[in-house]
């Protein structure tokens, strides 16, 4: 028994750890950690899921009482649902404390729990029903929630997230940003002027269209595998310690190439393939 708490001590010791690290970490690849401040991750009070109360909630917003949607919430699994409609709805279903309010132009989604709860992953669900023609500026900060949303238009599009998925498809935005420490990246079918990413351990999987400007991303460990088509000539700046690259189309681009695929990495390789 004695053995078995030193053990449960010694992995809780090292879980808040590599939590501790990875919020530095983010801070080191410019993260805000001030963006996370919606996570209380420590408190007197214990938090036991089983003794919470199950939380619903449902409502509809106009979108011209905001320009930015910002959403914060630790473990909910996000999902944005693109539909026929002028107004954005908002559903969740969890055991977290759930607010919306709007400030400054900014409609405020937060989901927030008591206590040391970091390490609990898909306890609620969150789902956004927006309008076709969205272009609002989009930021969703989370810590363990998988996200997940296609055929969106958006003016700027920025998240941040800790160990989470995320998954994009059919995405029309001016510039996108994601910063993840071991969560995996695919962003399919995307138009845009300007894309970067940033990760630690996760790998990041980007399918172009045509429509596009510059590429960036920056991994220490993660894979990064960009999928262009046959008319894509980018310039390829690929920076690495010990990682490999390897490409269907060169690196040179062609002489009045307006595309560049800059990639940083320690170890973390560098495809990139004409997608077919």
């Amino acid at each position: 028994m004695i053995i078995i708490k030193r053990l449960a001590l010694i992995l809780a010791v090292v879980a808040i750890g590599c939590f501790v690290v990875s919020a530095i970490v983010l801070t080191m690849n410019g993260v805000n950690t001030g963006e996370l401040r919606f996570l209380h991750f420590w408190s007197s009070e214990k938090t036991d899921y089983n003794d919470l109360d199950d939380v619903s909630f449902e409502n509809a917003y106009n979108i011209i009482d905001f320009e930015t949607l910002n959403i914060n919430v630790v473990s909910a699994n996000t999902e944005f649902i693109v539909e026929d409609r002028s107004d954005v709805k908002i559903m969740y279903t969890g055991k977290g404390k759930f607010s919306v309010n709007t400030n400054n132009d900014e409609l405020n989604v937060v989901e927030s729990f008591k206590g040391l709860n970091v390490f609990s992953t898909g306890s609620g669900s969150l789902i956004i029903y927006v309008p076709k023609d969205f272009y609002k500026d989009l930021k969703l900060n989370s810590v363990s929630g998988e996200i997940e949303f296609g055929k969106l238009k958006s003016d700027n599009l920025i998240i941040n997230s800790v160990s989470g998925n995320i998954d994009l498809t059919n995405i029309v935005s001016k510039e996108v940003r994601i910063k993840t420490v071991s969560g995996s990246i695919e962003v399919t079918d995307f138009s845009f002027n300007s894309f970067s990413s940033t990760t630690i351990s996760g790998n990041a999987k980007i399918y172009a269209l045509d429509e596009w400007s510059n590429i960036k991303a920056t991994s220490v460990s993660g894979k990064v595998s960009v999928y262009v088509t046959e008319n894509s000539k980018p310039v390829i700046k690929y920076n690495s310690i010990s990682g490999d690259l390897k490409s269907d189309l060169g690196t040179n681009g062609s002489d009045n190439s307006t595309q560049t695929i800059t990639v940083n990495t320690t170890s973390g390789d560098l495809v990139v393939k004409i997608n077919k």
